[in-house]
Formats: C-alpha cells, structure tokens, sequence
C-alpha cells in the first residue's frame, strides 16, 4: 500500500470535513476550518493530505501562532487506513514544513484518549508540556511541544 504525502489546498477541504466526521464524529465543519485557516492572527496555514490511489485518506493542518511557534491544528486518518504509517507520515512532513520556515519550535494539543497520538509523538521526540484534567479523565488535554532548533 503506497501512501502518498502531498500539500492540500482548500479545494480539499470537502474530503477533509468527512473524514473529521469520521474520526472524530464531526467535530468541525467547512466553514469552521476555513474560518480558523483565513483569520488573520494566524499565518502560514498548511495543508497536508495522505492519498493512497488518488483517494484522500488522512489530511494534517497547522499554522503559525506566535513567536517563532507553528501549531499542530488536526491530524485524521480513516479507520481502515490506520496503522500503515499516513499519519506519521503526515506529521513529518508538517514538521518538516514548520523547520523549512524557521520555526524554532512545533506544538499541538491531544488527548489522553487518543493513546496512537501519544505514542506517534513521543516516538518522535515530543515533550509533554502541560495536561489538564477534566472530571472524567479520558478527555484531559494534553500540550506537546518539539524543538526545532
């Protein structure tokens, strides 16, 4: 299975609104994404997709922040696709992206309940630099962050 890393566009944006669906029960929509990608405090937005045969499988998104930081906004795979290396794959190359701009360091936020994003990140070198706990315990946030430097 030949995975195929590529930078979306906004043209993929329909794709990318149905695998959130599917990943994580549809949490934002087209108008949310674009909404978050064009405010102005936010610059630098990437797209980077997974296709396997042409077919979307994974997309990954961030964008510049502050400083010298680029922020890991949301990363999907398709449940059948899981496991074969895409979303590792799509992390790297958003790494890649953020050192290529001279971003001294990457940050994203995950929860404790996608374990596979944990293990993913640390395998790459992140550091877990704060969590907060909810009542339930499952969803606590957890921030990471890799230097670039």
């Amino acid at each position: 299975m030949e995975i195929g890393i590529t930078e979306g566009s906004y043209e993929n944006l329909q794709e990318i609104t149905e695998i959130n669906k599917i990943c994580f029960s549809g949490t934002k929509t087209i108008e949310q994404i674009k909404e978050k990608l064009s405010l102005s405090i936010y610059e630098n937005p990437h797209i980077t997709i997974a296709k396997i045969n042409g077919k979307i499988i994974g997309y990954g998104m961030g964008y510049f922040e502050t400083g010298k930081e680029y922020y890991f906004w949301m990363l999907g795979v398709l449940p059948e696709y899981r496991k074969h290396g895409a979303g590792k794959k799509i992390l790297e190359e958003q790494i890649n992206f953020a050192k290529a701009k001279g971003y001294k360091k990457f940050l994203l936020k995950t929860s404790n309940k996608y374990r596979n994003m944990l293990r993913l990140t640390i395998s790459l070198g992140f550091d877990i630099i704060g969590f907060k706990i909810n009542e339930w315990g499952k969803d606590s946030a957890i921030w990471m962050s890799l230097n670039l430097e």
